[in-house]
Parts: C-alpha cells; sequence; structure tokens
C-alpha cells in the first residue's frame, strides 16, 4: 500500500511549568502545529502520535483530526523506548513504507523525496543525515560508502567532524516486524548499531536548517530564528529546490 503515513513519537513534559514542548507558542501558534502543516504539504494524510500519557494536552487541543488530515493518538509506557513508541504506531497503520521520527525534530529537508527515493530503491531503511551537531547528540555516522551507512558510533567516542543521525527515518513494515526489533528499546543502539555492522543503508543528506523543540527555551533570539525558519518559508524554498536531499558519497 502506498498510502502515505507518519509515525511521530512525542518526548515527556518539559520543564516549563509542565507545559508540554509542541505545545509551545511560537507567534501565537503552537509548534505541533507547525510540524503537521510540514507533514501535510508532504500528502502525509494520516498521522499517528504516540506519547505516554492517555491525557496529554495535545490530544486534547489537536483532536483525531487537522484539517485534511487524519490523527491518531497512541499510548506507549517510556520504558519501552523509540522502538517501542514506533511498533505501538505500526498497529494504527496500514503502508507498506513508514516515515518514522520525533516530533521534537522540525526540518527544512524535503521529506517527500525521502519517501519516494526509499520506495524506488526499496530498501529496509533510508535516513536523513545532517551536517549540524546540535540535532542529536549521541550518534554520529563516521563511515558511508556510495549512499550506505557502515558504522556508528556514540558521539563521546569520536572527535572527527560527522554526519549526524537526525531522528527522521523511512522504515519498512517488514522490516519493523523483524526479529531484530523484538526486544529493542534504543533505534539506534539496539537495531542500527547492531545491523550496521553487517549491513548497510540509504543514507541522504540534508544541508538545510532543522529545530529542535527540546533545546530550545523561547528566548528572544531563539524566537527570532524560529519565525524566520516558519512553515511557509520552509515549503517555499522546497518548492524552489526540488532535489535537496542528496544520497551521501
Amino acid at each position: 500500500m502506498n498510502k502515505r503515513e507518519v509515525i511521530l513519537w512525542i518526548g515527556d513534559y518539559s520543564d516549563k511549568g509542565n507545559q508540554s514542548n509542541v505545545l509551545s507558542l511560537f507567534d501565537n501558534k503552537p509548534y505541533l502545529e507547525y510540524l503537521l502543516d510540514y507533514y501535510r504539504f508532504f500528502d502525509f494524510r494520516h498521522i499517528v502520535l504516540v506519547t505516554n500519557d492517555n491525557n496529554h494536552p495535545a490530544k486534547k487541543y489537536f483532536g483525531n483530526k487537522f484539517k485534511e488530515t487524519k490523527l491518531t493518538w497512541m499510548i506507549s509506557d517510556l520504558s519501552n523506548g523509540v522502538v517501542g513508541a514506533i511498533k505501538k504506531g505500526l498497529s494504527s497503520t496500514e503502508s507498506d513504507n513508514l516515515l518514522v521520527a520525533s516530533a521534537s525534530i522540525l526540518s527544512g529537508a524535503n521529506i517527500g523525496k525521502l519517501y519516494n527515493q526509499h520506495c524506488k530503491m526499496n530498501v529496509p531503511l533510508s535516513a536523513i543525515v545532517s551536517l549540524q551537531d546540535d540535532i542529536n547528540n549521541k550518534w554520529v555516522i563516521d563511515a558511508t560508502i556510495a549512499g550506505r551507512i557502515r558504522n556508528i558510533t556514540p558521539k563521546a567516542y569520536s572527535s572527527k567532524k560527522n554526519l549526524y543521525l537526525t531522528n527522521i527515518y523511512m522504515i519498512n513494515r517488514e522490516f519493523l516486524s523483524s526479529p531484530l526489533f523484538e526486544n529493542a528499546t534504543s533505534l539506534e543502539k539496539d537495531v542500527l548499531e547492531l545491523y550496521f555492522k553487517t549491513e548497510d543503508y540509504q543514507v541522504m543528506l540534508s544541508k538545510e536548517h532543522f529545530i529542535n523543540i527540546d533545546s530550545l527555551k523561547n528566548t528572544p533570539e531563539e524566537l527570532f530564528i524560529f519565525k524566520r525558519f516558519n512553515i511557509e518559508y520552509i515549503i517555499s524554498d522546497i518548492e524552489k529546490n526540488q532535489s535537496q536531499l542528496e544520497l551521501v558519497s
């Protein structure tokens, strides 16, 4: 099935007065609204949001529909980690290939191209990577061969300049159902780090900007940056630059 679906995992509450990060306001709009608009632009008409709280305020705020996009809310225990959240979301989807991502990341990348390339190449997993070291401070890629990951390493063990995982992936449903995921909680440590030692995946480089909502503190400087990096700018830039993503070589 080629229906475009995405699974987004939402982190725990922040310490900003028990305000969920995804409801932080920028220009009088919650961050999650920008994110939903971003995925809607790429024709993802079913978004599964996985959280650890059945009473998450974002669920009450958005309900089960955003414009013409269906929203499904799922609950996953924190102890099950990111893999548990993905597997929970899997039960509410039908597509053979799914985009899975952290709801903390708003990207300027052309994920429509990622989706099409992944399906065309018929690979188990595709990952977007970035040169920015503030996207994911845990895992870096220190070896690639012709657009494939050959090794990932905890950032603490590497000092040279690397490509960084961005927590945005296309994953084949059959691969998600493999024994490799059976007892896993961390996508990087329990799945990717092991699998990359013997196999390789498609890797696409994005030179665009990313925003990680978990690292923002709503300072005037950050608000200015965020307002410049708004959904209208992202969409306009993507429409003008259809080749934003490129295979890593």
